[in-house]
């Protein structure tokens, strides 16, 4: 009778060098991976007694962690739940993130690494900022080691401005949206959580930030989205997602949210609020002025936006939808695309 062993083990340094050559389990697996956390649209299959907005939320606090979202109950409001398994000291959720570094063997300075991911989740983006946000000005090899691991650990991620050079600097971020929950609101909230009411944080330190926190948790629920359904609206794959950070050359800031290189060659550009009220036609005006300045200022990926040749048109993401005037342009042109928390979650049963 044929027999099958399944090997797995959460410590993923180990599991990968018993494959090294001269390892006990050198060329033996016929199957090898990470298993990922979940996207958000498998997340809100555990949580189908949310509706969209809260569906996001969910997947904004707890990520895409199956274990993390177990103890979630049909009947149970969002803040209780967030406050019994994560605000409070003695919640699952809680007790997993709060070691979730010195779970990894190998690690030798954990309080560094710690402190790299708080200057992470406070929004510093590029090597110095964190260095200094962290206090480790003295320890640069330090800082770049700690990167290196936790982007092996997929804790963060790392990207460049669209069309960057590849000796342009690296932006930085929280890969795992439990663990930058943690690094933003349960951290600098530390002994409040101890010694105080996780039900008063969460009302006082949490829920006002929540929209702020909730807005690049949203970009990231879009870009798992479109990867997800980009043929039902329309498109081909991504090759290549990011957004762009900089100023033109009158030295305007600039951001965009959506620049990406579709697998047909052409260039999709557009925006993603994560707001309650209907985006405005007015956002399309100003992604085309941004546009324009940015070509004129040598960004060929910005002509190519706008060429009819090279463009693949302009997305919109938007949580709470889109005002009537953006509806009916939309429809009168043929390459401005709206996208709603409906059309993110179509098929969970939402």
């Amino acid at each position: 009778m044929p027999l099958t062993i399944v090997l797995s083990g959460s410590e993923v340094t180990t599991m990968e060098r018993l494959q090294e050559g001269g390892q006990p389990l050198y060329g033996r697996p016929d199957w090898s991976a990470r298993i990922r956390p979940f996207d958000y649209w498998n997340t809100a299959l555990m949580a189908t007694e949310r509706d969209p907005p809260e569906a996001a939320v969910v997947y904004g606090i707890f990520g895409g962690t199956p274990r993390f979202l177990a103890s979630s109950n049909a009947d149970e409001p969002l803040a209780d739940f967030v406050v019994h398994s994560f605000l409070s000291p003695q919640g699952d959720v809680h007790l997993q993130v709060q070691h979730i570094i010195e779970q990894e063997k190998g690690i030798r300075d954990p309080a560094d690494y710690r402190a790299v991911l708080a200057a992470i989740a406070d929004g510093k983006t590029q090597v110095n900022e964190i260095t200094l946000a962290a206090g480790l000005g003295g320890k640069p090899y330090s800082v770049r080691r700690a990167l290196l691991v936790l982007e092996d650990l997929q804790l963060i991620w790392r990207e460049r401005n669209y069309g960057a050079a590849e000796r342009a600097p690296f932006r930085y971020g929280i890969a795992d949206n439990a663990v930058r929950f943690w690094y933003r609101f349960i951290h600098p909230n530390r002994s409040r959580l101890e010694t105080g009411d996780p039900a008063a944080v969460w009302t006082h330190q949490v829920q006002p930030f929540l929209n702020d926190y909730m807005g690049r948790v949203f970009e990231r629920i879009c870009r798992e989205g479109f990867r997800r359904h980009h043929a039902a609206w329309g498109f081909v794959d991504a090759e290549h997602w990011a957004r762009w950070e900089g100023q033109d050359r009158n030295r305007r800031s600039i951001e965009t949210d959506i620049v990406a290189l579709l697998d047909d060659g052409r260039v999709l550009t557009g925006e993603i609020k994560w707001t309650s009220q209907p985006t405005e036609y007015e956002v399309h005006r100003d992604l085309l002025r941004n546009l324009d300045d940015l070509a004129r200022s040598g960004q060929g990926w910005a002509r190519d936006a706008l060429a009819s040749d090279r463009s693949a048109g302009f997305l919109y993401c938007s949580a709470g939808g889109f005002s009537a005037e953006f509806q009916q342009r939309a429809e009168q042109a043929d390459n401005i695309h709206l996208v709603t928390l409906a059309d993110l979650y179509m098929g969970t049963g939402q």
